[in-house]
């Protein structure tokens, strides 16, 4: 963990202000870090994280959705996983099966199951569930991801997908500070499996 993450971790904790020399790229990870407490992303999935956010209200449920990120992140030529499998709650007795959620460099990409966790347990369960991009099966995050299955998204007309998600995906961009940082890092990385 860098310096300026520990000090923001350790603040939030206290509950202390933070004031001073705070950038932008500092304020969004403190958001992540009141969010997720000790869950600290790499600046390149901070980025993608809030482009996603802007995907949040869309009117999509785990398959429209994981469709959606995935065309996108093809385009940008960032490779990923769509998973199909099964989330279990480990402190809760929370089962869903089909779930579908995308994997990126070690991390999980899910923004609808803390939609289902509402929907069967209601609010004060699913204000524990994860939401965003986070570790793969990190004990933090108290839901375990059993995969099943790679199901590609096919690649769709963006006419198609704006229709499908009222308009949602045209306001989707993959940022520039991620796609640069995986074209920097494109020999550690496993083919496109989207």
């Amino acid at each position: 963990m860098d310096i300026e993450c520990y000090r923001l971790l350790r603040l939030i904790l206290t509950n202390q202000n933070i004031t001073g020399g705070i950038t932008i790229f500092d304020e969004n990870r403190v958001k992540l870090l009141k969010n997720k407490m000790s869950i600290i992303l790499p600046s390149h999935l901070v980025d993608l994280h809030n482009a996603f956010l802007l995907m949040d209200e869309a009117p999509l449920e785990c398959d429209g959705h994981t469709m959606i990120i995935s065309n996108a992140l093809v385009k940008a030529c960032i490779p990923h996983e769509r998973i199909l499998g099964t989330v279990r709650g480990q402190h809760n007795g929370f089962c869903l099966y089909p779930h579908l959620w995308l994997m990126l460099d070690g991390y999980i990409i899910d923004y609808r199951l803390r939609m289902w966790v509402n929907l069967s347990d209601g609010t004060s369960v699913s204000d524990t569930a994860p939401h965003g991009i986070f570790p793969a099966n990190s004990d933090e995050i108290n839901y375990l991801y059993e995969k099943h299955k790679i199901v590609p998204a096919k690649l769709l007309d963006k006419d198609l997908l704006s229709f499908i998600s009222d308009g949602f995906s045209d306001r989707l961009t993959i940022p520039e500070s991620t796609i640069d940082w995986f074209k920097r890092h494109s020999h550690d990385i496993p083919e496109i499996k989207n």
